[in-house]
């Protein structure tokens, strides 16, 4: 978790995925609009959430098609 400036814990928020108050309080606490963050998840329906609310996201797969997917974005 060290690497992280913040985290959203879902027993704070009150909230878990796929519900859009969670991805809404990262928003919040990111002070960031929905499509300069990034998604990233393993569960398939919560991506899809995501993306509703207009998040960048990758479905993670495998760690080099994580990679892949952040040097298609230009991240890595």
């Amino acid at each position: 978790m060290k690497v992280f400036d913040d985290y959203v814990l879902s027993y704070e928020v009150g909230s878990l995925k796929p519900e859009k108050k969670i991805y809404k309080a990262a928003l919040e606490k990111s002070f960031c609009k929905p499509e300069e963050c990034l998604f990233i998840d393993d569960v398939e329906k919560f991506v899809i959430a995501a993306e509703k609310l207009g998040l960048k996201t990758v479905q993670y797969k495998s760690h080099s098609y994580l990679e892949e997917k952040l040097k298609e974005l230009k991240i890595l």
